[in-house]
């Protein structure tokens, strides 16, 4: 084991309740993965997540339960990789046993890593999954000479395991007597156990900033409003008095410097009550009026040391943790009552140039009881990760089609569940092109490998496209002059990057839209079929 670091460790503030509100219905467990454009190989990652371990022993670590808190403890228990097989979060902390807290694994493209909430937050996976993904792409490429990522500072074993909310706890700042009011919730049938709907969205990263800009907003709150406009829409009348309320996770880094790899994170309450007079852009400028009323460092000190107060109170400490759990338990219950669903906008993942050529995009998505929203960016893509325990998606599909009505352009990596629509539409279009080939069932595992999309425009689906590195491997128009834009949207995946493809020489049609494009011939190929 390393030294510098403490056998044991309390939770941290924002942590100490996901012990004892986890269950086989909400893990608590969220998935941060990075979708590469070339196979994973087993033996290299493992490599790079022991390379990992050496920055992040901290990681290193198994739940406890004291006579007073729960704790962690350090354990020399090695980190193994393994193929994907369990479905996307699924339960990492089992009681009474001593197990990691994490698990990476892969499958064809992408290395997962998963997480334990009580461990680290969103930003603590973020550097540990950029750590790894450096580790991994340089020992699989060491001719490429990839540079090492730029860390802001280096961290020390202290700074890692430091308690960020006593560090900034202050008894002198008041009390936040701000009433919250009961928000709607979100009813009927849930999905039981590991079963959780999984949406994934890509929209370009410029168009969604241009058009926020336009509104004056930043993205987080253009799509903040969006959610709540979706949510409000599948609401009955009878329960629409009670506001629809977000909670908002905030990185508390932000407004007081820390390195801690734990759970630093406070949350906003963003919500509206809507009437029928209620058009989007009330919600919009409201939603921006609460942002700039609540990310204010004052306010945000405020709600923080109200998080800890409860913890430092001399009676609750005093209390053995049997008898705790019922408080801490109904607390918990009481503060969702304002509570519709939640939206996390990780950000921003930062590589080098040169690290473009082998990674297609990064994506995160959590457990949920409810419906929850997370998002993150990587070049010109911001992947917008939906989870639910709701069967009827109506609120995915009202948020898609605010996308569209906003004209931001919106694709759907192929999933197994959507794949054989994918190949219906190839083969559809490309039946009438000489040499085309035919897509098969064999053919699905290549096509889900996560560079195959449905691209979507004002709420129709404008084609089909697949691209490999930096090939566009296969496009397919579904609609009347789709071409152009399919191309574009396409094009935007492999930002600068040349991207290269190949035509039947037959294919006029086709070749002239390239060449509107911009596109250059460099090579023709002749090529010989065996006729049997």
């Amino acid at each position: 084991m390393e030294t510098g670091y403490s056998k044991w460790r309390k939770l941290d503030n924002a942590a100490l309740a996901f012990p004892l509100v986890t269950d086989k219905n909400d893990t608590r467990v969220f998935r941060f993965y990075c979708q590469l454009k070339e196979k994973v190989n087993s033996e290299i990652l493992q490599q790079a997540l022991d390379q990992t371990m050496e920055k992040y022993p901290l990681f290193q670590a198994v739940l406890r339960k004291g006579l007073f808190w729960f704790y962690l403890e350090r354990r020399d228990i090695h980190a193994i990789v393994k193929k994907e097989k369990r479905p996307p979060c699924s339960s990492l902390y089992i009681p009474d046993q001593k197990t990691l807290l994490f698990q990476v694994s892969y499958y064809k493209n992408r290395i997962n890593f998963e997480v334990y909430h009580a461990l680290t937050d969103g930003t603590g996976a973020m550097n540990f999954l950029s750590e790894l993904v450096q580790n991994y792409l340089i020992l699989a490429h060491p001719a490429a000479d990839l540079p090492w990522v730029e860390q802001i500072e280096e961290t020390t074993p202290g700074a890692q395991e430091e308690d960020s909310f006593s560090q900034y706890y202050s008894s002198d700042i008041p009390k936040n007597k701000e009433k919250k009011p009961a928000a709607v919730k979100l009813k009927g049938e849930k999905l039981l156990h590991a079963d959780m709907q999984i949406t994934e969205v890509v929209i370009p990263v410029k168009e969604t900033l241009a058009k926020a800009r336009s509104y004056s907003v930043s993205i987080t709150v253009l799509l903040t409003a969006m959610l709540l406009c979706s949510i409000h829409e599948e609401i009955p009348k009878n329960r629409q008095k009670k506001p629809v309320a977000l909670m908002i996770p905030v990185n508390l880094r932000n407004y007081f410097p820390s390195q801690s790899m734990g759970n630093f994170f406070g949350w906003i309450e963003v919500g509206y009550t809507f009437s029928d007079e209620t058009i989007f852009q009330d919600v919009l400028y409201d939603v921006k009026k609460q942002f700039k009323e609540k990310l204010v460092k004052d306010k945000i000190a405020m709600d923080m040391n109200g998080y800890v107060r409860l913890e430092k109170n001399l009676v609750i400490r005093a209390v053995p943790l049997e008898i705790k759990r019922y408080f801490m338990m109904a607390g918990a219950t009481l503060g969702s009552r304002s509570i519709t669903a939640v939206y996390s906008n990780i950000g921003i993942l930062r590589f080098p140039e040169a690290y473009k050529t082998y990674i297609e995009r990064f994506g995160i998505f959590a457990s949920t009881n409810s419906l929850q929203l997370c998002s993150c960016s990587y070049e010109d893509q911001m992947v917008l990760g939906f989870t639910s325990k709701i069967p009827d998606d109506s609120i995915q599909k009202n948020f898609m089609r605010m996308l569209h009505e906003e004209e931001i352009p919106s694709m759907f990596p192929v999933t197994e569940q959507t794949a054989e629509r994918w190949r219906e539409c190839y083969n559809q279009r490309m039946k009438d092109v000489d040499n085309a080939a035919t897509l098969e069932n064999r053919d699905t595992p290549d096509i889900v490998q996560g560079n195959a999309y449905f691209i979507h425009r004002n709420g129709t689906l404008l084609g089909i496209g697949w691209i490999e590195g930096n090939k566009l491997r296969a496009i397919a128009s579904m609609q009347p002059g789709a071409g152009k834009a399919l191309c574009r949207a396409m094009q935007s995946l492999i930002p600068q990057q040349q991207m290269t493809l190949e035509v039947a020489s037959t294919n006029q049609k086709a070749i002239a839209l390239y060449e509107r494009l911009g596109l250059i011939k460099v090579e023709e190929l002749s090529r010989w079929y065996r006729v049997k």
